[in-house]
């Protein structure tokens, strides 16, 4: 499966999407993100979730990112478009 993007904001939708069906998978809520586990803070979490519905939040930076990214065992390629794929 490979998702193209045009945008930060439609490639981070997605993101919140896949971390939110983890952690209902997993049996947890925002309240269980756990930073040493999951790579990003509840905060970070919510920064994401922010930018994905088009809002100012801060960027979690791009090193965060690919460790969440890792985590769900996807990984992003960045050419004229993002492109999210299954590792």
């Amino acid at each position: 499966m490979k998702d193209i993007f045009e945008s930060k904001q439609d490639l981070y939708k997605r993101i919140v999407e896949l971390f939110e069906k983890y952690l209902k998978d997993n049996g947890l809520t925002t309240d269980g993100i756990d930073p040493d586990k999951h790579f990003i803070s509840r905060r970070q979490f919510f920064y994401l979730k922010n930018i994905a519905k088009g809002k100012e939040a801060p960027d979690i930076g791009e090193g965060k990112l690919n460790s969440l990214l890792n985590m769900l065992n996807l990984k992003l390629e960045t050419s004229v478009f993002y492109k999210l794929s299954e590792k």
